[in-house]
């Protein structure tokens, strides 16, 4: 469909891209395997999936018989789902950072005749690869006008983060260069960090003093001072990854859908729980 010059009101349902960055082992690829119809890409030496369903954790979900080991091969894959050669309704790449890292060794190969030193000198070959990944971005951009999802898995790394009005802290990001992630994180509807919480109650019996933690998996959609994160459909705090792929899954969807339905997310039980603590008046003030 061509440039159109006729105003309008309409706008027709868009697929959400996706990227969710977050600790090893935290649940990231089980829980997209729960997604629509999910076809995956492994990338390089991503190939926990197939570990998943050997070990019958997840079902048997469709994917490329082997990983992606060359940008070409990226790009012919993504090439594949771009163009209806693949059907699908949500194409998830595991991982994004290993697709960049393939792309710098392509432009490596290319620009700097595979000198890591010729790449890496002013950063030079970080500035070279920015056409490279705004091309991959372009092809993801044909597989959602198809009406696909996509999704991005990422690792996470920490970083400082240089503060222009205060002290510089440390926070989490996806594992790649800043200007990768700068047109990744701009091409996303939807970025989630996935960490774990660790709580914990200290008891006494008698001199022994105990302390009971408990650590639970959740996912955040909302940017703060300690991670990368964002979204467009109006989530405000963090979903419970629960005790496995699907129900990490049935979580974060359950909350997307309350946010279309009525503009809201679902309370989690336990601030729905501290919430109503909050609102009881304190007893000492009853009896005043």
């Amino acid at each position: 469909m061509g440039f159109s010059l006729v105003p309008t009101n309409e706008v027709k349902p868009m697929p959400t891209v996706a990227i969710n960055h977050g600790v090893p082992g935290i649940g990231k690829t089980s829980m997209w395997a729960y997604a629509p119809d999910p076809l995956f890409l492994m990338v390089d030496e991503e190939v926990g999936l197939k570990m998943l369903i050997a070990q019958k954790r997840l079902p048997n979900v469709a994917h490329f018989p082997e990983p992606a080991r060359s940008a070409e091969e990226v790009i012919e894959a993504t090439q594949a789902v771009a163009t209806g050669k693949i059907k699908c309704k949500t194409f998830v790449t595991d991982t994004a950072n290993s697709v960049i890292g393939l792309i710098y060794k392509q432009v490596c190969a290319e620009c700097y005749n595979n000198s890591m030193v010729e790449f890496m000198s002013f950063h030079a070959g970080y500035e070279t690869s920015i056409p490279y990944i705004a091309n991959y971005i372009r092809l993801l951009a044909k597989i959602r006008d198809r009406g696909i999802a996509i999704t991005l898995i990422a690792h996470t790394r920490i970083k400082t983060f240089k503060n222009p009005l205060g002290p510089d802290y440390d926070r989490y990001i996806p594992q790649m260069h800043d200007k990768a992630w700068e047109l990744l994180n701009n091409f996303a509807d939807l970025v989630l960090f996935s960490n774990y919480e660790v709580t914990g109650e200290k008891a006494s019996k008698g001199k022994i003093k105990t302390t009971t933690q408990q650590t639970t998996a959740y996912l955040y959609p909302v940017r703060s001072p300690a991670f990368d994160a964002k979204n467009r459909h109006g989530l405000t705090g963090k979903i419970a990854m629960g005790k496995s792929g699907q129900e990490a899954w049935n979580n974060l969807e359950r909350n997307l859908k309350s946010c279309r339905a009525t503009g809201k997310q679902e309370v989690e039980p336990e601030e729905q729980k501290q919430a109503e603590t909050e609102s009881q008046p304190e007893t000492g003030k009853e009896a005043a």
